[in-house]
């Protein structure tokens, strides 16, 4: 399902049931969040690449540990994704909020093991960087809203 069709259930679901603003707010976080892991894994990796001048030598390192976190970090996504529909479902078919809690405790735990292994990849990427690279690799990442993880 698109995010822009995700929106508008959100917002229909949001209209037909007012929530209170917690509830409003994590319905809100979680749009945001399903909406950072919309494009497909590794899409980044030759604007990062380009914006931060990248030697041959880093692109290919860079790129192999993009890769190599790639087994662990799409299940994931995959799951959230999923997760995000089943969070959508309890809104709009008017379940208690306990489920609705439920669901929305699932999909932030889940997003916090996915922001852990992006992490991990950051990491290993910032050690191949120059000290002006990292600069510029955390102002790219800033850009993307990526900054609070």
């Amino acid at each position: 399902m698109s995010s822009l069709l995700l929106g508008s259930l959100v917002g229909l679901c949001v209209k037909a049931n007012p929530a209170s603003p917690v509830e409003s707010a994590k319905t809100d976080q979680a749009q945001v969040r399903a909406e950072k892991l919309k494009a497909p894994y590794g899409s980044h990796l030759e604007p990062i690449l380009q914006k931060i001048g990248a030697t041959p030598e880093q692109r290919k390192r860079i790129a192999e540990i993009v890769m190599s976190h790639k087994p662990r970090i799409e299940p994931l996504r995959q799951e959230y994704k999923q997760k995000s529909q089943e969070f959508l479902t309890c809104l709009v078919s008017r379940k208690p909020a306990e489920d609705i809690m439920a669901s929305q405790g699932e999909l932030s735990q889940l997003y916090s093991v996915i922001v852990s292994q992006y992490n991990l990849m950051r990491l290993e990427i910032r050690r191949l960087l120059t000290p002006e690279q990292r600069v510029v690799f955390e102002e790219y990442r800033r850009q993307q809203g990526w900054s609070s993880h």
